[in-house]
């Protein structure tokens, strides 16, 4: 018998690997950002400017994140 829990647990298990397979797409740093603006909650700041702030700053990071990231995945050879 399946329980609630485990109902939900295996429908997001199932979620996300229909996305690991389906996303055959290369991660460039303009998508990086746009998920960053998705995910950027405003509540908190006092005013529209700090909010711009934080926005534009967590921009530089994701931008040097993906840098990073980058040269490290391309440049990257096996470990031995």
């Amino acid at each position: 018998m399946e329980t609630g829990n485990w109902k939900l647990e295996n429908r997001q298990q199932q979620l996300f690997k229909e996305e690991m397979h389906s996303s055959d797409q290369l991660l460039v740093s303009s998508f990086l950002i746009e998920l960053w603006h998705q995910s950027f909650i405003v509540q908190g700041y006092e005013t529209k400017a700090d909010v711009d702030a934080a926005r534009m700053k967590g921009e530089t990071i994701m931008q040097h994140f993906f840098d990073w990231w980058s040269k490290r995945s391309y440049n990257s050879s096996p470990v031995r």
